[in-house]
């Protein structure tokens, strides 16, 4: 047991340092024992394929993420329940996958549900919580609607966006448009002056 315990946890630094095929290949060999030993619908093994199909997802390998995250969350919602914490990852996993095959409508919707359970579960201001709504303002920048998406924006970091996706935020592909918005700016200044502890300078 120990020895999956430490293959999954290599499989998600892998995950964490962006080499999300060699974590795929990882996580699929963990799968299938997991498979074997504890069945389909045991919770270890439903969190394991919620990471493989996060992993498949960063390694652009879409379509075969989202047949995973779909057949994964399915399961998951009727074992676990909507407000278990694997069935919320799972719902943000298929929701960025829909993301990025096109699926807008589908995902923004998903992800929008996600974000209400998580503020159940999680509280309102939570990193987790904030992180989907940072990606639904992140979304709204996509597509061209400014005022939401910086609406959002400031929405997760009052509600305690983490530090990694504060510090990002400036090279963030998909916050692009917004960059010669003043107020895009102040934000910035903003969150980063709460991550330093240091009340931003007014304008």
């Amino acid at each position: 047991m120990r020895t999956l315990e430490a293959m999954i946890d290599l499989a998600s630094v892998l995950d964490l340092e962006g080499r999300h095929a060699e974590a795929a290949r990882q996580f699929r060999e963990v799968l299938a024992i997991e498979r074997r030993i504890n069945g389909p619908e045991n919770p270890t093994t439903l969190k394991v394929q919620t990471y493989l199909s996060a992993a498949l997802g960063g390694a652009k390998q879409l379509p075969e993420a989202e047949k995973l995250a779909r057949e994964t969350l399915a399961i998951e919602r009727r074992t676990l329940g909507d407000e278990n914490l694997t069935t919320m990852d799972q719902m943000y996993t298929l929701a960025d996958i829909l993301h990025q095959l096109g699926h807008t409508t589908e995902a923004e919707g998903l992800l929008q549900e996600t974000n209400v359970h998580q503020s159940h579960v999680y509280g309102a201001d939570n990193p987790k919580t904030a992180r989907s709504i940072y990606k639904l303002g992140a979304w709204a920048a996509l597509r061209g609607d400014q005022e939401k998406a910086l609406a959002m924006l400031r929405q997760a970091v009052d509600s305690g966006l983490d530090i990694t996706t504060i510090l990002g935020m400036e090279r963030e592909g998909d916050l692009k448009s917004l960059r010669g918005d003043a107020r895009f700016q102040s934000l910035i200044a903003d969150a980063k002056g709460r991550v330093g502890g240091v009340a931003p300078k007014p304008n």
